[in-house]
């Protein structure tokens, strides 16, 4: 990850937050060894070409800088998450889920200041 986004290097051995877009947190295809994230899934919405699956975690929100009063009502609950998945995903309500982490998508930011660390 320092390799990509040099400015890490300073954080080593303090807390950052980290965001992940739904996109980056597709169901594991067989033989996955990358890193998994576990959550409790709330909804599924079948859209077609996908489902959106609505879960929970157990990690505190942080809510960036900038966000609207839209934005904060629609995530209002500690760790609440969203995931993009393949529609043929055996992914139901009521049931725990192992998602694939994209780590190429992982966003870090600096917890004092809320701004993102970026590379150079």
């Amino acid at each position: 990850m320092t390799a990509a986004r040099p400015d890490l290097a300073s954080y080593s051995d303090k807390k950052v937050v980290i965001g992940l877009r739904p996109e980056h947190l597709p169901a594991p295809r067989d033989g996955w060894t990358g890193p998994t994230l576990v959550g409790d899934v709330d909804l599924v919405e079948a859209l077609g070409s996908e489902l959106v699956v609505h879960f929970t975690i157990d990690a505190r929100r942080v809510t960036a800088e900038g966000v609207t009063s839209a934005d904060a009502e629609a995530v209002t609950e500690a760790g609440e998450g969203v995931a993009r998945v393949e529609p043929q995903a055996a992914v139901k309500p009521g049931e725990r889920f192992t998602f694939a982490v994209n780590p190429g998508g992982i966003q870090f930011f600096d917890p004092s200041s809320g701004e993102a660390i970026w590379g150079a």
